[in-house]
């Protein structure tokens, strides 16, 4: 039975995760495997041993369920955690991928707080339970809770979380950096020139945002390529028309509406009127 588990059931999933490793769906069928074999070991040893004793048999199987059962509570609360799964599975894999998306869950929810948040704002009770784990033993985390609880948003407390959210997403981000190795990860680029960009700082925002199309351009995933490409490109253009550099930003903006008629995709409805404004703008500037 072990040699047919290991043949039919733990040998092909091992072989899957060289394809693609961040993936605990691999493990449900050899688990599944393992308790049958696990239940007919039980049962083989009682068919052997229990006219001797039926304590050792009903011991050994009240052990493998506590341990599994406490396994098992251990894993949900992973899946639970408000930081994301990707918290849980940092502690037990070196992907990169692992990494770059817990970096991107701390940078999308920090960009959920403030007076004005970039994304939808988080439920308070949502807020809270991640704010209790980020900042646990925090005192800063009382006045925090309390501030939101009167509906108040902006003030030291909240300003101060925000900041350890970027900078738990900085920690991630250059952690999977480090491990990146040959992986190529051009939406990685592209999310950490859009923590720059929430922090203000538009010179590293830039330069991550070119470091995402070189990137693309060595990827083999033509969709996935082709979606960043646009996305750093119109971010370039914001980061110069931000910076009163219309010409530039005439520049990249026209080439997202290029790029999106080109690879047929609608990832910026309003392109063309972006581009229109800015020629407008350069027109009034040059006639002044």
């Amino acid at each position: 039975m072990v040699i047919y588990w290991i043949l039919f059931a733990f040998i092909p999933t091992q072989i899957l995760s060289f394809a693609y490793p961040v993936t605990d769906r691999y493990l449900f069928f050899p688990s599944v495997a393992a308790v049958i074999l696990i239940a007919y070991a039980v049962t083989s040893a009682a068919d052997k041993f229990v006219k001797k004793s039926f304590i050792p048999a009903a011991g050994v199987l009240l052990i493998i369920a506590l341990t599994w059962g406490i396994n098992t509570v251990d894993y949900l609360h992973e899946w639970t955690d408000p930081r994301s799964v990707w918290y849980g599975a940092s502690k037990k894999s070196p992907d990169p991928l692992v990494y770059y998306n817990l970096g991107w869950d701390y940078m999308d929810n920090a960009a959920r707080f403030g007076p004005k948040p970039r994304k939808p704002a988080l439920p308070q009770e949502q807020a809270i339970q991640l704010a209790s784990k980020v900042w646990r033993d925090d005192p800063r985390l009382t006045p925090l809770i309390s501030d939101w609880k009167k509906g108040v948003h902006g003030l030291p407390a909240e300003k101060q979380f925000i900041d350890d959210l970027r900078r738990l997403s900085h920690e991630a981000y250059d952690e999977a950096l480090a491990k990146k190795g040959k992986h190529i990860m051009p939406d990685f680029y592209f999310h950490r020139g859009m923590l720059f960009l929430d922090e203000g700082k538009k010179k590293e925002a830039k330069q991550e945002f070119m470091n995402g199309i070189n990137e693309a351009s060595r990827s083999t995933f033509t969709e996935g390529s082709q979606e960043v490409l646009v996305n750093c490109h119109y971010n370039l253009g914001v980061v110069y028309w931000s910076e009163g550099n219309y010409p530039e930003a005439l520049k990249w903006m026209s080439m997202v509406e290029d790029e999106q008629a080109r690879f047929g995709g609608h990832w910026f409805p309003d392109i063309h009127t972006y581009v229109q404004r800015l020629q407008q703008m350069i027109k009034s500037a040059d006639a002044k």
